[in-house]
């Protein structure tokens, strides 16, 4: 990689992290249980990764592993997710959702996804499938160079 495109990376990287936001402004999402924006995220995770140890979960929400655990006892408090043996380590613990959880969190990300959607009317077809594809490199990128470590 040349000096160009190693500065390109660098400087891009910044502007890939505040993607989420982005797609997410104006998002809403109302649930009966009073849950704040961390937890909210968590159940997402959850619900789109059930049964991996908690230490995962806070990686993917950018949390310490002190922010997220008093996150996940607040979904625990409120019936959301329980605490099992990790599906792959039993000496770890997994988070899985209850009934409640999981139709809470089905019913989120339905509104997320439909909220994204409209977003994206802003591009045209072709940016659509463009910006899928490199959303779909980074995603594969991720794996990869998580594996390689």
């Amino acid at each position: 990689m040349n000096e160009k495109m190693r500065k390109d990376v660098t400087d891009m990287l910044a502007i890939f992290t505040a993607m989420p936001a982005t797609l997410l402004k104006g998002l809403c999402i109302e649930t009966e249980h009073r849950i704040n924006f961390t937890q909210k995220k968590t159940l997402l995770f959850i619900y789109q990764h059930e049964g991996m140890p908690m230490n995962y979960y806070s990686k993917m929400a950018n949390l310490e592993s002190g922010s997220f655990t008093y996150a996940a006892k607040g979904l625990e408090e409120k019936g959301l997710i329980k605490r099992v043996e990790s599906f792959d380590d039993h000496r770890k613990t997994g988070l899985v959702l209850t009934a409640k959880g999981r139709k809470t969190a089905a019913r989120m990300y339905k509104m997320m996804e439909a909220h994204v959607y409209r977003r994206l009317d802003a591009l045209t077809e072709e940016e659509r499938r463009r910006f899928y594809s490199a959303i779909r490199v980074l995603y594969d990128t991720k794996l990869k160079v998580e594996t390689s470590v």
